[in-house]
């Protein structure tokens, strides 16, 4: 998360939001989801970068496309497959093209998706390596400090 942060930032967006658990469970269906993940792990570091980086952790409303159309990779390109996964169209040269039919043809559903809004966060020039540190932290540039241990090794040859 503090990784994404900072790379939302660079890109110039006002926040970063992410999947919910019930999303993903719907997307995966019968394989296994990481539920921990998405309802106690990543809000939990959200909300613990909010309080550091005094910035808001709220929710907003996302347009998805609902999964009447997917997008898959298939022999000849990329398909557009409706829910039963059957090819709606022949295949496109790149997921891009196939992504925008989708698009286009499909349904959409506004979700209410966690987010932290991150436009007005000052720069951030360093991250702390373990949990969220303090702000001071992470508007400051970090120095590389190499301490080298000077240790005699005997030689070989040493009487």
């Amino acid at each position: 998360m503090k990784l994404m942060i900072w790379w939302a930032q660079r890109l110039g967006v006002d926040g970063l939001a992410w999947s919910s658990a019930e999303l993903q469970d719907a997307r995966w269906g019968a394989f296994a989801v990481p539920e921990i993940l998405y309802r106690k792990f990543l809000p939990d570091a959200a909300r613990a970068l909010a309080a550091t980086l005094s910035c808001v952790f709220d929710s907003t409303l996302i347009p998805v496309r609902r999964n009447s159309r997917r997008v898959t990779l298939g022999n000849h390109g990329w398909e557009v497959q409706n829910q039963r996964g059957t090819p709606i169209t022949k295949p496109f040269r790149s997921r891009a093209q196939a992504e925008r039919f989708a698009d286009l043809t499909g349904e959409f559903s506004s979700l209410v998706l966690p987010v932290l809004w991150i436009d007005r966060l000052r720069l951030i020039d360093s991250i702390p390596l373990y949990g969220s540190g303090e702000a001071q932290e992470w508007f400051t540039r970090c120095e590389r400090r190499f301490e080298i241990n000077e240790t005699k090794v005997p030689s070989a040859n040493s009487d």
